[in-house]
């Protein structure tokens, strides 16, 4: 395989080591600019007409977009190519960061973020919300949102989104879909279908970062998992969030015995409230989820009351809260 690569005009870049692999392509940085890394797509997909209209579309699309350009995003900025000028892929900036899937696993947590508390795990949070938000109002929707599309720094707040080029845009009247997606993070409504033909938009996205949201809080359990479910993707379908009801945990249908109800019992009242809304209340009416303004609103709240000492702040509380605090309502 060539470690060249060239843009429209023919000039040449070297290819530093590859850096990561998936089932679209490699990346590699750039040799002489490691703040540049490149997507080379893999043989099979590189005669992928359709993909490589959709890349063409995004990168256009950053450039006449100024709003892309502020915020944290590893987007498509330029077409590479081999030396007979045959299209590879496309270059974008380096994110430098953990993925944000380490947050979900406790020994991982602490050999990677050994100082992590609740307040930085919910400003990653806000700032994950804040580029989603964001993106919608320019009409781009995510669609493929999992913890391994996010990068987290760990010395700041600061989130980035990866795998940019799965979103869902629209550019000069033509719709390109986002036709990947995890089933565990896929909307009720979008279960089962051809995501290619599947148009995505706030509402499902709105499910997505929501479960996303859950699960950073309560150290990678997912919404849907409970005693009595066969597969996540089944649970999401019947739409039984064992959270915020009278079941004993070990019970049928419950969380099992365990860390999770504690976790749970230290999240603040209403932000409860709202996952109860969007994974139980509005399990089948998409429109019924809590917003991202509504979100954000209910983190902010939480992040004031940790940090008066009203709700803890420890990654992991051992014990279950006494008492609600509700002055957030």
């Amino acid at each position: 395989m060539s470690n060249m690569v060239y843009d429209m005009q023919g000039t040449g870049q070297p290819l530093a080591e590859e850096l990561a692999a998936g089932g679209e392509g490699s990346i590699y940085p750039l040799l002489n600019r490691p703040d540049v890394v490149v997507k080379k797509y893999h043989q099979n997909h590189i005669g992928d007409a359709e993909r490589m209209e959709k890349v063409n579309a995004l990168i256009a699309l950053y450039r006449e977009n100024p709003c892309l350009r502020t915020l944290p995003l590893a987007w498509p900025q330029i077409a590479v190519y081999d030396s007979q000028q045959r299209w590879q892929g496309y270059a974008m900036k380096c994110v430098q960061g953990k993925k944000m899937r380490l947050l979900c696993n406790p020994k991982l947590t602490k050999k990677h973020f050994p100082q992590l508390t609740r307040v930085q795990i919910v400003s990653y949070l806000l700032n994950l919300l804040n580029t989603a938000e964001q993106l919608h109002k320019q009409g781009i929707f995510m669609g493929d949102i999992n913890l391994d599309n996010f990068i987290v720094d760990p010395d700041s707040e600061q989130v980035y989104f990866i795998d940019c080029d799965s979103f869902q845009i629209s550019y000069q009247g033509r719709r390109y879909p986002c036709p990947v997606g995890q089933d565990s993070m896929i909307p009720p409504e979008h279960q089962g279908l051809k995501l290619k033909e599947v148009v995505r938009d706030e509402n499902s996205d709105l499910f997505s970062l929501t479960a996303i949201c859950f699960m950073l809080l309560m150290s990678g359990r997912h919404p849907y998992e409970h005693i009595g479910g066969t597969s996540i993707t089944s649970n999401i379908g019947t739409g039984h969030f064992p959270y915020g009801q009278s079941i004993r945990p070990g019970s049928q249908g419950a969380i099992p015995q365990g860390p999770w109800y504690a976790w749970w019992s230290h999240l603040s009242y209403n932000l409860k409230g709202a996952f109860i809304t969007t994974f139980k209340d509005a399990a089948g009416s998409p429109s019924q989820r809590v917003r991202i303004s509504e979100l954000k609103k209910l983190l902010k709240q939480y992040k004031w009351s940790i940090e008066q000492g009203r709700l803890s702040n420890e990654v992991w509380p051992a014990q279950v809260k006494e008492s609600e605090y509700r002055s957030e309502d």
